[in-house]
C-alpha cells in the first residue's frame, strides 16, 4: 500500500514488468468491494490522492474509436493498437459487462466494414489452408484462425458449429490425429523432466501435457497413466513444498520472480504463490510464519 501511494503512474495488469503487475492486482483488491480484502480507508486515501487514476475514459475511448479509419487489432507490436481493439470488443460485445448498444450502433453504422461475420470468413479461410495453423505461432493471423478452429471445433464452446465441425475433420483429417497416445510414449522415455520454461516448444508443450495428465482436477487426467508415470519416474513427483519453505526462511533478500538466476525465480514464484490468498498453493500457515519473520520483503 505504501508503494502505491508513491507511485506516479497507475500500475498496470498488462505491464511486461512482474512487480508492476503484481502492484496492480494489488490495488484491485484493496479497492475492490466484493474482494475479502478490501480496506476502505485506503480505498478513500489512494482515490483522494491519484484522482487521475479513477477518471472514466469510456467517453475518450469511444471518441478516439469513432475517428478511426481501420478498425484496430490485437498487434503484439502496438500496444495502443491493441489496447483499443479490446476496448472495441469490450463495447460491441453483448456478453461484456461494457457493453453499449447505443455506441454499438452508433460506430456500426459508420463502420459497417468492421463487423463483417468474421466467423464465416474465418471458417473459409481455414479449408482453403494447408497445414493446421497453431494457437501459439508468432503470427498474429495464424494464431488467430488457430483459435478460431479450436472454438469451432470444441463442443463445449460456446462458438462450436456443427456442420463446420464435421466438414473440416471430413477435408483435414490429418488436422485431428489424436496426439495424446504420442505424448504419453515421449513423456516415459524421457530422462529428465520436461520444464515450463524451456526453451525447446516442444520440451513444453511436454510439461504442459504432464500436468494434464497427472493432475486430478483438468478434464484430461488419466488415473492409469498418472499411476504408470508415477511408478516409472518417481524423481518427477517428489513433493519440493517443505524444501522451497526452509530455503525462503533462511534468505536474506526477497527472491525476484524475474531473476536471471533459475533456481531465485523458481523460489520468487514459490513465495507468491505460498503468499498469495487466491493462488491454489497458499498456504496461511506459512504466509504468517514468513511475513513475521521477513516483514521487509512485504513492506
Amino acid at each position: 500500500k505504501k508503494t502505491l501511494l508513491g507511485m506516479k503512474k497507475k500500475p498496470s495488469k498488462r505491464s511486461r514488468c512482474s512487480e508492476e503487475r503484481r502492484l496492480a492486482s494489488a490495488l484491485c483488491r484493496y479497492i475492490s468491494k466484493t474482494q475479502t480484502t478490501y480496506d476502505p480507508e485506503f480505498d478513500k486515501l489512494i482515490r483522494k490522492m491519484k484522482p487521475e487514476w479513477f477518471v472514466d475514459t469510456a467517453d475518450e475511448n469511444k471518441k478516439i474509436l469513432l475517428e478511426l479509419k481501420v478498425r484496430p487489432i490485437r498487434n503484439l507490436s502496438d500496444e495502443e493498437e491493441t489496447r483499443l481493439a479490446r476496448l472495441l470488443s469490450s463495447y460491441t460485445s453483448r456478453n461484456s459487462r461494457c457493453y453499449d448498444s447505443d455506441f454499438h450502433r452508433l460506430i456500426k453504422t459508420k463502420n459497417p466494414r468492421w463487423f463483417f461475420d468474421n466467423n464465416l470468413i474465418n471458417k473459409q479461410k481455414l479449408l482453403e489452408l494447408t497445414d493446421r495453423p497453431s494457437c501459439h505461432s508468432k503470427q498474429i493471423e495464424e494464431r488467430q484462425l488457430g483459435q478460431a478452429l479450436c472454438r469451432y471445433t470444441n463442443t463445449e464452446n460456446r462458438y462450436f458449429d456443427t456442420k463446420f465441425n464435421k466438414l473440416i475433420r471430413k477435408n483435414k483429417p490429418e488436422w485431428f490425429i489424436d496426439t495424446v497416445i504420442e505424448k504419453k510414449r515421449k513423456l516415459l522415455q524421457l530422462e529428465n523432466k520436461p520444464k515450463y520454461s524451456a526453451v525447446d516448444p516442444e520440451e513444453k508443450t511436454l510439461w504442459i501435457a504432464l500436468q494434464q495428465y497427472t493432475t486430478k482436477s483438468t478434464n484430461s487426467y488419466d488415473a492409469e497413466f498418472d499411476k504408470l508415470i508415477r511408478g516409472a519416474k518417481p524423481k518427477w513427483f517428489v513433493d519440493t513444498t517443505l524444501e522451497k519453505k526452509n530455503k525462503l526462511l533462511q534468505l536474506k533478500d526477497r527472491p525476484s520472480q524475474t531473476s536471471k538466476d533459475s533456481k531465485v525465480s523458481v523460489l520468487g514464484r514459490a513465495l507468491s504463490n505460498y503468499t498469495n490468498t487466491t493462488a491454489n498453493s497458499y498456504d496461511p500457515d506459512f504466509d504468517k510464519l514468513i511475513r513475521k519473520t521477513k516483514p521487509e520483503w512485504f513492506k
